[in-house]
């Protein structure tokens, strides 16, 4: 079971990078992207890595973090479909334990988003990364039901919690 989970999510990476390649330098409007110094040294250690590729909303002649809430995460992949963008992104993280000591640990997500204003109209699991957008709007997880981003915008904006107040003034603005 867990090989065939790992099967598949590497195959969704692999689809993910090959077929955002193309869409990652200019995605456009109000979402842009930069990159960070990895800071920890054991990540540095570990992985080799020096850099993540960040995303920012500018507003108000302020540039924001827009996943600010992972600590430490890098976009790995971007699929544009008109107005909305598919944000294959790790957030990862240092483990430590008796057997193993320290190691690098990570966690797939995808994000999606809307172009101009930063909207955040969900986030989902390797299994809802494993797609593709088959019309403008609407991103289709293999062997899952189907991701309306107008439909996740509504919800979005019916929301209450205080949380994601901040993200429904985003997701209010045309």
């Amino acid at each position: 079971m867990r090989q065939e989970i790992m099967r598949q999510y590497n195959k969704a990476v692999m689809l993910a990078l090959l077929a955002g390649l193309a869409c990652q330098s200019a995605t456009g409007d109000g979402v842009r992207f930069g990159r960070v110094p990895v800071k920890d040294a054991d990540v540095i250690a570990l992985t080799n890595k020096r850099w993540d590729k960040r995303v920012y909303l500018r507003e108000n002649g302020k540039q924001y973090d827009l996943f600010a809430a992972y600590e430490n995460y890098d976009i790995e992949t971007i699929i544009r479909r008109g107005r909305y963008l598919a944000l294959f992104l790790f957030s990862y993280g240092i483990a430590e334990d008796m057997e193993e000591g320290k190691r690098y640990h990570e966690v797939p997500h995808c994000m999606f988003v809307e172009r101009r204003t930063g909207c955040v109209l969900g986030e989902g699991s390797q299994f809802t990364c494993d797609g593709e957008w088959v019309q403008a709007a609407v991103w289709q997880p293999r062997d899952r039901e189907a991701w309306n981003m107008r439909a996740l915008r509504k919800q979005v904006l019916a929301g209450t919690d205080k949380e994601g107040a901040e993200n429904r003034r985003r997701c209010g603005m045309r």
